[in-house]
């Protein structure tokens, strides 16, 4: 009974989280621009879903190195995103008199790639526990199920709850890359109303062949299509 306690409570705690720290819509759509400006943009290696007006992908953008990444709405004409590289971009921004409705009403333009790169990441920055908040693109909140993963570097090991069972595996991992792979997985073998979820969880796990970590934010990946996004836990 201490366990279910337990996990009911991280499971309100994830919820809440998740829901404080989504990524807020970039406000570029409803600044007034009045003039030209050239722009730097990073744009990271791995569109995600958003929802602007509806469902959709958007690039992460930021200006700044060192500041935390934004959803992006818009497009980049002339700019084509290849999955798992980094862009260094030079974008005009426009103004546009009449765009359509439920549009921004800044036209984006690319004006060179300053720097395009394979997407390179340390292992340690996944070091941490994270709460499941998406399955093949689908949110996993409506389940009402608590899955986790709590990734350990120095042991390549990683471990957690797929719903009402709990694993753990060794990882595979190449510091100064961003593969990653499970094997020697283990679970208990309790039985539940969850073991579809669990099922789904689990093969999306051992198909991951890649990973990608932006704010708080880790994503687990197989030919560039997101599997797994999972929230850092506090």
């Amino acid at each position: 009974m201490v366990r279910i306690h337990t996990k009911s409570i991280a499971l309100i705690m994830l919820i809440i989280f998740v829901a404080c720290s989504i990524t807020k819509k970039n406000t570029s759509s409803s600044r007034i621009l009045t003039t030209e400006v050239a722009k730097t943009y990073y744009v990271a290696p791995y569109k995600v879903n958003c929802t602007g007006v509806s469902e959709q992908s958007c690039l992460l953008v930021k200006h700044n190195i060192d500041a935390k990444w934004n959803f992006f709405y818009d497009n980049i004409d002339g700019f084509s995103h290849q999955a798992g590289y980094t862009y260094i971009l030079k974008v005009k921004e426009s103004p546009m008199d009449n765009p359509p409705a439920d549009a921004s009403n800044i036209r984006y333009e690319l004006m060179e790639i300053k720097d395009q790169r394979k997407v390179r990441q340390d292992l340690i920055s996944i070091y941490d526990i994270w709460g499941i908040v998406a399955l093949n693109g689908q949110s996993t909140r409506p389940s009402k199920v608590f899955q986790s993963i709590e990734i350990n570097t120095q042991k390549l090991k990683i471990m957690g709850e797929a719903g009402c069972n709990s694993y753990s595996a060794q990882l595979k991992a190449e510091d100064g890359s961003n593969k990653f792979s499970i094997s020697q997985l283990t679970i208990t073998n309790k039985q539940c109303d969850f073991s579809k979820i669990e099922e789904e969880f689990l093969e999306a796990l051992q198909r991951t062949e890649t990973f990608y970590r932006f704010n708080n934010t880790l994503l687990l990946l197989a030919n560039n299509q997101i599997l797994i996004e999972a929230r850092r836990m506090d």
